[in-house]
């Protein structure tokens, strides 16, 4: 049975500037990400066929212009892939540096990202790039769209379906292309010539984001 997952990040706080003691009047770096510093995109196809967790902690710093730099694991998740995919995540962090004294100052900081299994495969693959999403277009609708296809043993999508409506049109459209467009990496599983039926809810209220 396959089984889906998502990666959620917490960053906890170690600031100090490089080398050195952290003064008071140091202001921490913030993420300029909206929403705050995610890895959901990088969970490793291998940790998703092995129903692969745990919590990769990195420690990094960040340089004066907010860019990640030097990030190495200081306590690793148990799992090489999820490692890797850790370190290739927070590498492109971006954030607002540290100030010191109204100055930027480059800093010690670090992040424990947590690979944890969820249940829904919209939430690891977000269909908002499909279709603008706005809470005016959902008032007054279910908002939760059910597809239903089948993943065949080329890692390719047949036959998705709308099996239930979200209560507009476009976003069940929308839906079935996210879907139907997906591809999986099937290499280590043995599927049937006809491939297997599977069944997700892509509940939009969660996707309240502008398209891509």
């Amino acid at each position: 049975m396959l089984k889906w997952l998502i990666g959620f990040c917490l960053a906890f706080p170690a600031a100090a500037p490089a080398g050195a003691a952290a003064p008071s009047s140091v202001q921490r770096p913030v993420p300029t990400a909206t929403p705050p510093h995610l890895c959901m995109m990088d969970y490793p196809e291998s940790a998703v066929w092995d129903g692969s967790e745990g919590t990769s902690t990195l420690a990094f710093h960040v340089a004066v212009d907010g860019h990640v730099k030097d990030v190495r694991i200081a306590k690793s998740s148990g799992h090489e892939d999820l490692d890797a995919a850790a370190v290739g995540c927070v590498s492109r962090w971006i954030y607002k540096p540290a100030a010191l004294d109204g100055a930027a100052v480059e800093v010690s900081w670090g992040a424990a990202v947590q690979w944890k299994l969820h249940a829904s495969l919209a939430d690891m693959h977000p269909c908002a790039k499909y279709h603008a999403v706005t809470k005016e277009l959902l008032a007054g609708i279910d908002g939760v769209t059910k597809i239903s296809f089948r993943i065949m043993p080329d890692g390719t999508v047949k036959d998705a379906e709308i099996a239930h409506s979200s209560g507009n049109g476009e976003l069940d459209r929308a839906a079935q292309r996210c879907i139907a467009e997906r591809r999986f990496n099937t290499a280590r599983a043995v599927l049937p010539d006809a491939g297997i039926s599977k069944n997700v809810m892509i509940d939009w209220h969660n996707d309240l984001m502008p398209a891509r």
